[in-house]
């Protein structure tokens, strides 16, 4: 969803002020697509951590979003509402990784904690 700021008033929904902006994936073919969810409905993100909890059975999604130019952006803000759910980080992910593993693994892979 997109909203335009208002003059002395409330922000008012608006159409996307570029078609390039919006929520990109990685298909299984290694192609990033924009994807549009209508505003009437929910989409779910499948994270690493359920991947390795499923043994593969359901896969990561690779996204990004990507913010496009147009000269009445800067009033336009992309609003989302992101649930992160998890388990405990002493419950076991696979036989071998438990949550808190993995996630320090992760940590560690894309944040340098040595120098702090």
């Amino acid at each position: 969803m997109f909203l335009q700021e208002g003059e002395g008033s409330e922000p008012t929904v608006v159409l996307s002020p570029s078609p390039t902006s919006g929520l990109y994936i990685r298909t299984r073919g290694g192609k990033l697509t924009k994807v549009s969810i209508p505003a009437d409905c929910l989409a779910f993100q499948t994270g690493e951590a359920l991947e390795v909890a499923t043994g593969g059975k359901l896969r990561a999604t690779p996204h990004c979003v990507r913010a496009g130019s147009s000269p009445e952006a800067g009033k336009i803000s992309r609003e989302t509402f992101a649930l992160f759910m998890q388990p405990d980080t002493s419950q076991q992910l696979s036989p071998s990784q438990t949550f808190g593993q993995f996630s320090q693994r992760v940590f560690d892979e894309h944040y340098d904690t040595k120098s702090t």
